[in-house]
């Protein structure tokens, strides 16, 4: 019987060299893969959410005001207000209406036509540092001249003008 079982001892290691099969040894440390790159990567996006999600927290509470974090803040409602906007007529007389909507869009905007001496405050983009408004379409900052007018000031509420013919201010409110 001894013989059989030498046979079979044999038969099983020639098999398991042709078939490539590697004895792994429990006591012996395999090679452990790198993957600290990995975790790398994870922690700089985990980061950055985090920051982005802080600066956004902050911005809704009115702690800060960054421009471009309002963006992010109103990107839901204005994303809301376009759909709405998009959705399909109910009516026909609707639908003739969005059809001319959508070609005047179409067609190239001329720029608004406004009085001479007329100056219609659009916007404020308030910034500490760097405040900018909109007047007649056009973003301008403190300093910048609009027509006969010299930006003297903007606040959060309102925009100064001085003509330069005369000195005299004009004070325009959202």
């Amino acid at each position: 019987m001894s013989i059989i079982y030498d046979a079979l001892k044999k038969a099983d290691k020639d098999g398991d060299k042709n078939q490539g099969v590697k004895e792994v040894d429990p006591d012996k440390k395999q090679p452990q893969k790198d993957f600290s790159w990995v975790r790398l990567l994870f922690s700089v996006l985990g980061l950055a959410v985090i920051v982005t999600l802080t600066l956004v927290l902050l911005q809704q509470n009115k702690v800060i005001n960054i421009p471009v974090i309002q963006k992010l803040v109103d990107l839901p409602a204005q994303l809301k207000k376009n759909s709405k906007a998009t959705g399909k007529a109910k009516s026909p007389a609707k639908a003739k209406s969005a059809a001319a909507k959508s070609k005047a869009a179409a067609q190239p905007q001329k720029p608004k036509e406004y009085a001479a001496n007329k100056y219609i405050l659009e916007g404020i983009i308030y910034d500490p540092v760097a405040p900018s408004a909109v007047i007649n379409g056009e973003i301008i900052k403190k300093q910048d001249k609009i027509g006969e007018y010299e930006v003297v000031d903007i606040t959060a509420e309102s925009v100064t003008l001085r003509n330069l013919n005369d000195s005299t201010t004009m004070n325009l409110s959202l």
